[in-house]
């Protein structure tokens, strides 16, 4: 029905909210690498779902000097650790798989977790 179909958008919405939030912090600060400690999340969408979660980011600081796909190298190998810290934030039995992409940049910068 609609009805469940609002709730589980909702759900969704929610649960993108919170994922935003929680690679926001472990970006800001837990991680100890500058490129992507200069990053911040603009906006998680479902992709196509809430098992499969599109992760866009941008710099904090305007960085004419960022190689977006050395970026996306670094977020590729902190996957790992930022699927982890999303696992322990939500109340889920499956933490959802996180695909990156980073703006202002080319949009070829998104690239999929394959775990």
């Amino acid at each position: 029905s609609s009805h469940d179909r609002s709730k589980q958008d909702h759900k969704t919405t929610q649960l993108c909210r919170q994922v935003a939030r929680t690679l926001d912090m472990v970006l800001g600060g837990e991680l100890c690498d500058p490129v992507l400690n200069g990053l911040i999340v603009s906006e998680v969408i479902p992709a196509p779902n809430a098992s499969h979660l599109l992760v866009r980011l941008t710099p904090s600081v305007r960085d004419e000097n960022l190689d977006v796909t050395e970026a996306v190298a670094r977020l590729i190998l902190a996957s790992g650790q930022l699927r982890t810290a999303v696992a322990q934030a939500i109340t889920r039995k499956r933490a959802p798989r996180l695909s990156f992409q980073i703006s202002p940049g080319p949009l070829d910068g998104g690239v999929d977790d394959k775990r």
